[in-house]
C-alpha cells in the first residue's frame, strides 16, 4: 500500500507548474477563487491521497486531478475531459 513517502515523491516528481501554466491559458478556476497556485495544487493533491487512505478507495479526485492506488504505487493524471465537457455545456446553454 503506497505511503506518505510515495505521496511525497509524486509530489516532487509530477509537472505541476505544466498544469498551472494549462489551468491558467484555459482559465480554469476553482470555486470562483481564481487559477490554483501551485502549493494549492499539491495540497489538494495531498487531499486526495487522505481520503485513498481513510476510505480505503482506489481512487479519488477533484479540480482535473484524479488519483489511483494501483496495488503499491500511486498514480496521478490531470484529466480535461471535465473542463471540455463544462465548456460544451457552457456554450449549449447559450
Amino acid at each position: 500500500m503506497p505511503t506518505y513517502a510515495d505521496l511525497d515523491a509524486l509530489l516532487e516528481k509530477f509537472d505541476f507548474q505544466k498544469v498551472h501554466k494549462v489551468m491558467t491559458l484555459l482559465d480554469w478556476q476553482w470555486s470562483g477563487q481564481g487559477v490554483p497556485s501551485v502549493e494549492n495544487m499539491k495540497s489538494t493533491v495531498s487531499y486526495l491521497f487522505s481520503i485513498l487512505d481513510r476510505e480505503n478507495k482506489s481512487d479519488a479526485s477533484t479540480g482535473g486531478f484524479k488519483l489511483e492506488r494501483h496495488r503499491d504505487k500511486l498514480v496521478l493524471t490531470f484529466q480535461l475531459e471535465w473542463m471540455t465537457h463544462y465548456v460544451s455545456n457552457l456554450q449549449t446553454a447559450r
